[in-house]
């Protein structure tokens, strides 16, 4: 989107203006942002984990942008003073920037994408969040995200347990979503009962019984989770533990014959278990119900001397065994669970920084 664009943007042509900055959207691609300022407001769009700056609106183009997108979501346009979710579908055309970017996605194919919105009050007026779903080919096996073939085989001894705990971290934009689908189709094509819990629903799997919930009808995770364990299934997938509440329904349900998944925002698979802790899980708990702690980033790797960039997924997996269990026992603090890590050779991020760094 060139600065022209940003400038002479109208009410008017507010809708051409949306189009245009989802025409930029790629594969890779996974949400954009409208940070407000006092002179106006920043947009940036996150790749590869990063935000990259596309352009600054004015004020007045702000606001009718805020009050456009407010109306897609069909959400009150005259709150200012607490934050508001929302969410739409565009049909738009991917755009890339090289045709080799992705084998799987064709040059100028048309997507229907899933706009989930968030609008956060601040002292210069709601920043906007618009995070996308739904316009990448969705990985199907652990194979498609998975390269390491010693960390393929422990995911998988991992979901071949019946109950348990696993638990995937990274940071936005890093595939945790993705990692989570993967894992409900290797699990249904075993043959398992799977339940999700998700915030919002981003992609459909026929066979998963997959709820929604929504915090503004009090349908938060934690009453879903109730709501799912009445029903026993086999797998228990919760798309965010974020509170005592639902960790101390994870933790009963990982100990009542339930294979249950779920996600953190933490930096590496060493700080899961603080994290836990601080949310009320006890260290003899976690070290009886931990299966497997998955960390991970996206990457863009060249491929060849073309510029040629791929996206891909760097892992670090922790499958835990009788050592892991005793060392996850005896560590006091994460540095003390990182060193355990390292003992048993298990490949962490921190230390695949010539990866990271590209």
């Amino acid at each position: 989107m060139s600065k022209q664009t940003c400038r002479t943007a109208r009410g008017e042509d507010i809708g051409q203006f949306l189009s245009t900055l989802f025409s930029k959207v790629t594969p890779h691609t996974s949400d954009i942002h409208i940070h407000t300022q006092d002179h106006g407001a920043d947009v940036a769009i996150r790749e590869y984990g990063e935000l990259r700056h596309v352009c600054t609106i004015s004020r007045a183009i702000y606001e009718e942008v805020k009050r456009r997108l407010k109306i897609y979501c069909r959400i009150r346009i005259d709150i200012e003073e607490k934050g508001q979710d929302g969410a739409f579908v565009v049909v738009t055309t991917l755009c890339l920037e090289n045709e080799g970017e992705e084998k799987k996605v064709e040059h100028g194919q048309v997507r229907q994408v899933s706009v989930r919105v968030s609008f956060l009050p601040t002292v210069y007026g709601q920043t906007i969040v618009m995070r996308l779903s739904g316009h990448r080919n969705s990985a199907d096996t652990l194979e498609d995200i998975i390269s390491d073939k010693n960390q393929l085989n422990l995911v998988r001894k991992g979901i071949s347990k019946r109950h348990g705990l696993i638990v995937v971290t990274g940071p936005t934009g890093s595939g945790k979503t993705e990692t989570l689908y993967v894992l409900m189709k290797e699990l249904l094509a075993m043959g398992r009962s799977v339940v999700s819990i998700e915030d919002p629903v981003e992609s459909y799997i026929k066979g998963v019984k997959q709820v929604r919930v929504s915090d503004d009808h009090g349908f938060t995770f934690k009453h879903a989770l109730k709501s799912v364990l009445r029903q026993d299934p086999d797998v228990i997938v919760v798309g965010e533990t974020r509170d005592h509440e639902t960790a101390e329904l994870v933790d009963l349900a990982s100990h009542t014959g339930h294979l249950v998944i779920t996600t953190l925002h933490v930096g590496s698979i060493t700080d899961i278990p603080e994290r836990l802790f601080q949310l009320g899980i006890t260290r003899e708990s976690l070290a009886s119900s931990a299966v497997l702690f998955i960390g991970q980033r996206l990457v863009k790797e060249k491929v060849d001397s073309s510029g040629v960039f791929i996206r891909k997924a760097i892992m670090e997996v922790g499958h835990f065994d009788k050592n892991l269990i005793l060392g996850l026992l005896q560590s006091r603090n994460s540095y003390e669970f990182l060193e355990v890590c390292r003992k048993e050779r298990i490949q962490l991020l921190e230390d695949q920084g010539d990866i990271l760094s590209t």
